[in-house]
């Protein structure tokens, strides 16, 4: 009786002494105990969990390095970094930093299963992912976008008819130019979009993806409830974290089940390429495909004569003419375009308008520059426009398409930060939003949107930007950005006053990917 009240008593005993040499360990003997940072983060993954849910950790890591300097301590072994050294070290295109774990909660089924071995947002081997890059990078180059200008063109004019139907009506700027990209990306990829213009919504998949982010961020500062799926069905993990963090449960984007659908039906057609297409069985477990409800009741083809020169040819083209692009990777890659894409650009477009509408003298000199254009300008001229251009860059330095810490794992070695010593194995990264802002790097009107810093002695700052990606890891889709963006841009601001409501309650949510949520705003036809 006696041995089992002990044997009662001492097992919880046990438990608590375990969880207290943890925290005593990881605040005091943890090799980076001298890190500054808040408390909790030093002792549990949770704080830096709690942190993601609100949406507001780049705001958060603003706060914190203007409290505890350039070095801060957000997790028992994450520290974020906010120095012109910091992007040098981890981000330069020598940089031996890889991607940090938390990315592989991300990656599609079909990838770890090793079908269509390419996913560039969790890929860990840097010779694979060069190799990957350099392959398809001439057909996201902005010579290859050119040549499909046509089909944006086709998709602006619908924006622009779609804008004046609203008939001065207020709407979110956002959603409206969500329902665009989608229908652009869809143009330019596959010769077929949805008609979310037209028909006035996105079918919700932009909540769809702001859905999935944050329940990926969440999970992936918690490695221990992650590597559970191990050993419980994902499902029920899955049901677990989203019951505590008051999450929706991530059903994934409705618009990739259809695009794959449409991607199927091509590559199953052509000869060559039968290989890239898998069985339809495997659609349910597609990435991102477990959307409620299949999108292709209003589906339009483009009206163009051949309906295969489009991104998706080329990607067909390239693997046939170069074996070692493999066929599963048309398909992801195809994909990739609409993953990496939809969300990025929209917060960018989305930023680009807010803030361009929100100043007269930066409107009024917009206007300048737009005026020396022709009627219906092509992209080679309407992106020289110096101004414009400016406007893009100040942007998106303030409102990031990706503004939580694009983490990385310390190599070998170990490296001396602002100070601090951070051994191997350490992960580390910088947070777009608070490096865009510090004072000693960008001025000390860095918080402010100024699109004459681009110009003069200072035209260096191009390089001090982290936008996209850093070298090592420089976005492939960073033109088809720009494309799609200034195309767009010139459209809005030639035929539209857009007058901006309550524009102080326009908030930078970041699940990871960013988005501006309240942005309101009417568009008013000039003519």
């Amino acid at each position: 009786m006696l041995s089992t009240t002990f044997f009662c008593a001492s097992v919880p005993l046990s438990i608590l002494v375990y969880f207290l040499a943890i925290i005593m360990y990881r605040y005091f003997f943890h090799p980076l105990a001298k890190v500054p940072g808040p408390r909790l983060a030093a002792i549990t993954h949770l704080w830096l969990a709690v942190t993601h849910r609100d949406g507001q950790t780049h705001r958060v890591a603003q706060a914190l390095h203007a409290k505890y300097g350039p070095v801060v301590r957000v997790s028992p072994e994450e520290v974020i970094v906010c120095s012109e050294e910091g992007l040098r070290t981890i981000y330069s295109a020598s940089s031996h930093y890889d991607k940090a774990p938390w990315h592989q909660v991300a990656k599609p089924p079909v990838v770890a299963n090793g079908a269509g071995d390419l996913d560039f947002f969790t890929e860990s081997n840097r010779d694979k992912y060069k190799m990957q890059r350099r392959l398809i990078g001439p057909i996201y180059s902005t010579a290859s976008l050119e040549k499909h200008e046509d089909r944006l063109d086709s998709t602006v004019s619908r924006l622009v008819a779609s804008l004046k139907r609203l008939d001065n009506k207020t709407v979110d700027v956002g959603e409206w130019l969500h329902m665009f990209i989608l229908d652009a990306l869809s143009d330019l990829t596959i010769s077929k979009n949805q008609g979310f213009l037209e028909a006035g919504n996105d079918s919700g998949n932009k909540d769809q993806a702001s859905n999935m982010w944050r329940y990926f961020v969440i999970i992936g500062a918690l490695p221990s409830v992650f590597n559970l799926q191990k050993y419980i069905p994902k499902e029920y993990v899955t049901k677990a974290v989203c019951r505590v963090f008051g999450l929706e449960n991530p059903q994934g984007m409705s618009m990739f089940r259809w695009a794959y659908m449409q991607m199927q039906k091509r590559l199953a057609a052509s000869k060559s390429l039968a290989g890239a297409a898998p069985a339809s069985q495997k659609i349910p477990n597609f990435p991102i495909a477990k959307a409620a409800g299949m999108m292709g009741e209003k589906e339009q083809s483009s009206e163009f004569s051949d309906p295969n020169n489009d991104i998706l040819g080329d990607l067909m083209a390239l693997s046939t003419q170069r074996p070692d692009f493999l066929q599963p990777w048309v398909m992801r890659m195809a994909l990739t375009t609409f993953g990496a894409a939809h969300d990025t650009i929209n917060v960018a477009l989305a930023a680009s308008v807010f803030c361009i509408a929100r100043s007269p003298a930066t409107l009024s000199r917009v206007r300048a520059e737009l005026a020396t254009l022709g009627p219906n300008p092509r992209y080679s001229e309407a992106a020289k426009l110096p101004y414009l251009q400016a406007c893009i860059k100040e942007s998106i330095r303030l409102f990031p398409a990706i503004a939580n810490s694009m983490s990385r794992v310390i190599p070998a070695g170990g490296v001396k930060l602002s100070g601090f010593y951070l051994p191997a194995g350490t992960i580390v990264g910088m947070v777009p939003t608070a490096y865009h802002t510090d004072t000693s790097i960008f001025g000390s009107d860095a918080g402010e949107f100024n699109p004459d810093r681009w110009f003069g002695q200072t035209q260096g700052l191009d390089k001090k930007l982290l936008i996209f990606g850093g070298a090592s890891r420089s976005c492939p889709g960073q033109y088809l950005a720009m494309f799609i963006m200034v195309k767009a841009l010139v459209a809005i601001f030639s035929g539209f006053e857009v007058q901006l409501k309550n524009e102080e309650d326009v908030k930078h949510v970041s699940y990871f990917s960013a988005h501006l949520e309240d942005c309101k705003a009417s568009f008013v036809s000039r003519g």
